[in-house]
C-alpha cells in the first residue's frame, strides 16, 4: 500500500510513460476543392482574380459593369463570355482539370484578367470530403 502512495504521484507527473508533443498541430486532413465559385467582376478587377474549383465544377461571374470574360488559352465548354452588362451572371461548367487564364478585353490595359485552376478527379483511393 505504501509503494502505491509513491508510485502514483510519479505515474500522474510522467504521463504513465506517454510523450505527448502539445507544440504540434494535430494532423488535418487537406480541404477538397470546392465544386462551385463565385467571381463578381467590377471596378476595373476581377475579385478573386484566382479560384480553385474541382473538376466539373462550376464559376458564377456577377457583374458589376459591362465586362467581357475572354479565354486566353484554353477554355470550357460554352467558351468565353461576351461583353455583359451590370446586374447579369453567367455561370460555366469546367469539365477539363487545368488552368483556364481569362481577361476582361475592355479592361486588359487595366490589368483585369484571372485564373480558374481546376484540379483533376481524385486517384482512387485519394478521398474528398
Amino acid at each position: 500500500m505504501r509503494m502505491m502512495g509513491v508510485l502514483l504521484p510519479i505515474l500522474l507527473l510522467t504521463g504513465c510513460g506517454g510523450a505527448v508533443d502539445l507544440t504540434q498541430p494535430d494532423p488535418v486532413a487537406p480541404e477538397a476543392p470546392t465544386r462551385t465559385a463565385t467571381v463578381t467582376a467590377a471596378g476595373g478587377k476581377f475579385s478573386p482574380a484566382f479560384v480553385t474549383i474541382a473538376q466539373g465544377g462550376t464559376v458564377t461571374w456577377r457583374f458589376g459593369g459591362p465586362h467581357t470574360v475572354t479565354f486566353t488559352g484554353s477554355a470550357p465548354p460554352g467558351g468565353s463570355i461576351p461583353l455583359t452588362g451590370a446586374g447579369n451572371a453567367v455561370s460555366l461548367r469546367f469539365a477539363e482539370a487545368g488552368d483556364y487564364d481569362y481577361v476582361c478585353t475592355r479592361h486588359i490595359a487595366m490589368g483585369m484578367r484571372g485564373v480558374v485552376h481546376v484540379e483533376g478527379r481524385p486517384r482512387q483511393g485519394d478521398t474528398y470530403h
